[in-house]
């Protein structure tokens, strides 16, 4: 779910994958953008296997249960984000 608990129609909706306090802050005062947290790995690949629509993954290199590159190998993987 986004940080505001609500997506705004017309903006797009990017998933930040990491625990990095600054960036998620910063990303937060974002007016222009819906924007979801999550914490990890875990949290990421149940996201984004839900019915929820991501446009843009944004995501820190080190990530509790696994890297960066492990995520998008996974996102890489799955034809229903290859478009």
């Amino acid at each position: 779910m986004p940080s505001n608990g609500k997506f705004m129609e017309g903006y797009p909706k990017i998933l930040y994958i990491g625990s990095s306090w600054m960036n998620s802050e910063m990303l937060k005062t974002t007016k222009a953008i819906n924007l979801t947290l999550v914490a990890n790995t875990m949290e990421a690949v149940h996201f984004l296997n839900s019915a929820n629509q991501t446009e843009a993954i944004l995501c820190e290199y080190n990530l509790s249960g696994g890297d960066g590159f492990k995520v998008f190998e996974w996102v890489r993987d799955r034809p229903k984000f290859n478009n």
